[in-house]
């Protein structure tokens, strides 16, 4: 009985620990935005984590695997990330909307930057 009870407790956190890397999984599809099925744990980058591939060249190889979209959909890990293909949208989110794009994407430690 003892066993049972362990077995279903370990069932129950590997359950809910799936059910955390992968809740963020349908935010691109309930948006309309096509993009590659992500990888729990990884979301699209496990060949970029796993030091197999440089970033760049993931990039350039999503970007070529969907070339009539004007955005894309990733996610690093669970986080989702907008590709951004179409030049009028880039402009819009750089000059038009910048201000509610201002703080996106990666973090800067400024005392690397200004040391």
């Amino acid at each position: 009985m003892v066993f049972f009870e362990i077995l279903c407790g370990i069932a129950a956190v590997l359950l809910a620990v799936y059910y955390y890397l992968t809740s963020t999984f349908d935010f691109w599809k309930s948006r309309g935005i096509r993009g590659p099925q992500p990888i729990p744990g990884f979301g699209n980058y496990k060949d970029v984590m796993l030091v197999k591939k440089h970033m760049a060249d993931y990039l350039k190889k999503i970007y070529d695997n969907y070339k009539d979209e004007s955005m894309i959909g990733i996610f690093t890990a669970r986080t989702p990330v907008l590709v951004v293909k179409d030049p009028d949208l880039i402009k819009d989110i750089l000059i038009k909307d910048f201000t509610k794009f201002a703080d996106r994407g990666f973090p800067l430690n400024e005392k690397v930057l200004y040391a």
